[in-house]
């Protein structure tokens, strides 16, 4: 992948992780699908961002909206650094099922948490209250 123009957080989460074709292959799509979201030509699709907030254990809210020159936001809403990637890619990488299942299960408490607060944020814009 060529040096990114970090005009997307996913630009700036592959720069920080460390990885170029890797990321695509990580994620399962094509590189030129994410050269396009890197490059602001087009906004990633609901469900390749949700599997990449997975895979990484980024907060699929930063993903999406977040702004790319703010530090990336983990799934657990602190900082985020190499060390989430490397627990996350444990977790999915363990034989251990009851494992797997209840991280998947914290990461899908913790998503439905973000889209709360997304609506009730987009809510009181909109309305002027919650």
């Amino acid at each position: 992948m060529r040096p990114s123009a970090k005009r997307h957080p996913l630009a700036v989460l592959r720069l920080t992780l460390g990885l170029q074709k890797e990321m695509a292959d990580l994620v399962g799509c094509a590189t030129i699908t994410l050269q396009s979201i890197e490059s602001g030509k087009r906004p990633p699709k609901e469900n390749l961002a949700e599997h990449i907030a997975a895979v990484t254990g980024v907060d699929l809210y930063w993903l999406l909206e977040g702004d790319p020159n703010e530090p990336i936001v983990s799934d657990d809403l602190t900082p985020y650094t190499r060390r989430h990637f490397e627990e996350r890619k444990e977790i999915l990488l363990t034989k251990n099922p009851s494992k797997r299942r209840l991280e998947m299960e914290r990461f899908r408490a913790v998503i439905l948490n973000a889209f709360e607060v997304l609506d009730a944020t987009m809510a009181q814009q909109f309305w002027g209250f919650i």
